[in-house]
């Protein structure tokens, strides 16, 4: 019942003796000095659970099989959920948390075919009556994707598509209140 949140920040540095920094992208999209700081905790009751420094050109991405095989030394692996953003998603990471068997909640990137796909099809059935949750303000539709990972072997996931409608309503009258006054000024 374990939720393991694992986040990743550059930090700036100018200490040109400590040999983990180097320059990469910082979160500005600005190439720096930095040294790169990944933590995980458990969200349950806050505490760290682990951190990694990393030289500054290893983006998130290439950093979470050392986060996850951290995990599975700790004997965490199969007994929590982590929790990653968006910066972490892709089938590599997604294979590696599979082989290492470290369950993984990972925010859809929808830079690939396979994510836009799965979005697409869970579009097309959101709205169906029996995907209504949380008294009918949200409702849920899971696409089953099977894909072939870097060495060729098929991995098989779930992508879970969720749709507000508080939200979405929310951002239709906000967009008719901006439309409102636009209209006024012209």
């Amino acid at each position: 019942n374990t939720l393991l949140c694992i986040d990743s920040t550059t930090i700036a540095t100018s200490a040109s003796h400590y040999s983990l920094m180097q320059e990469g992208l910082d979160k500005q999209g600005v190439f720096a000095n930095q040294i790169n700081f990944t933590l995980v905790f458990n969200y349950n009751d806050k505490t760290p659970i682990s951190y990694k420094v990393l030289p500054g050109n290893v983006p998130d991405y290439s950093s979470l099989e050392e986060v996850l095989q951290d995990l599975v030394v700790f004997g965490l692996g199969t007994r929590c959920i982590a929790v990653l953003d968006r910066g972490y998603c892709g089938l590599s990471n997604i294979s590696k948390a599979q082989q290492l068997n470290v369950k993984c909640c990972f925010a859809l990137k929808l830079n690939s075919r396979w994510a836009r796909q799965a979005v697409e099809t869970a579009l097309l059935n959101i709205n169906e009556p029996e995907n209504f949750i949380a008294s009918g303000e949200v409702s849920c539709y899971t696409v089953k994707v099977t894909e072939k990972d870097v060495s060729n072997t098929d991995i098989t996931f779930w992508v879970h598509v969720y749709h507000s409608y508080k939200n979405h309503h929310n951002d239709v009258k906000d967009l008719y209140s901006k439309l409102d006054d636009f209209k006024r000024q012209w």
